[in-house]
């Protein structure tokens, strides 16, 4: 190889000594050409060695020159490696328009088209349009062809659940239970109808007594008794009166609102309504 590149050297001297004047530049820049693509392709840089090659394999070169680099260049294509990388997300979807870097530097859009790219370690790094990211490294042989990479994705960030709107607790429903003073009032007035009953019925028997002894001429004592008895079950129907109507209305006054009932407004308007 070092013979080639002295070669190479000598043979620009030449052309430089021997051509025209107007061909020195492009027929340096062939040999130039043919001397770098050497060296880049034993140091492992391919591509940049087929750079060159591309140089000088151009027509415009010294006939000498040209040949070498179409026969390097055709060498170079078969060793030359390459890799097809794909982006996927963690449930194997394929992810469009990826974004590849190689060793840092852009590589363009993934398009499932191979890549060319030198032997040996690479650090591959690939970007989704939605900004996530991924790294993997992987050693590469050459005259390795189309070899599969798969840039895996980790799953795409979801929005959190909303929380459910806050319901407030509905108002309990009233109680059936009927407050203490209802059923005192009540027995109160069904015990004083009892009396009231009695009282009468006391009174009726003992009129149709006096009625059947000594009527119209009873004593006043007679009367008395009978008048008592009258009076009893005036006392005890008015009692039993005014106790089934207290009873009443505490009973109805007790039961809660439909308007409260059907509104849950806090434990501040529980307070409000209570005071009235």
């Amino acid at each position: 190889m070092r013979l080639r590149v002295a070669s190479s050297t000598v043979f620009a001297l030449l052309l430089h000594v021997a051509g025209p004047a107007q061909a020195e530049p492009e027929a340096a820049a062939c040999v130039d050409a043919h001397a770098r693509a050497q060296l880049e392709r034993n140091g492992g840089h391919f591509r940049a060695s087929k750079d060159q090659l591309l140089v000088c394999a151009d027509p415009a070169c010294p006939a000498l020159v040209r040949r070498d680099c179409i026969g390097w260049l055709d060498d170079l294509s078969q060793s030359m490696p390459s890799i097809v990388v794909v982006g996927r997300q963690a449930d194997g979807r394929d992810v469009s328009g990826v974004e590849l870097s190689v060793d840092g530097k852009p590589a363009g859009v993934l398009d499932g088209k191979p890549i060319e790219i030198d032997p040996g370690d690479h650090a591959l790094a690939c970007r989704a349009p939605d900004g996530r990211t991924t790294e993997t490294r992987v050693v590469i042989s050459a005259a390795e062809r189309e070899r599969g990479i798969v840039c895996s994705f980790p799953a795409e960030a979801r929005p959190l659940p909303r929380p459910a709107p806050h319901t407030p607790a509905s108002a309990p429903a009233p109680s059936a239970k009927l407050p203490v003073a209802v059923w005192i009032l009540g027995g109160a007035g069904v015990v004083a109808a009892g009396f009231a009953g009695y009282f009468y019925i006391r009174a009726f028997s003992r009129d149709r007594e006096l009625r059947g002894t000594c009527a119209p001429d009873c004593s006043a004592g007679d009367a008395g008794d009978l008048r008592t008895l009258h009076r009893a079950g005036d006392v005890a129907s008015l009692v039993a009166v005014l106790s089934a109507g207290g009873a009443l209305v505490i009973g109805l006054t007790s039961r809660p609102s439909p308007r409260h009932a059907r509104l849950d407004l806090g434990p501040a308007s529980a307070r409000l309504v209570g005071r009235f």
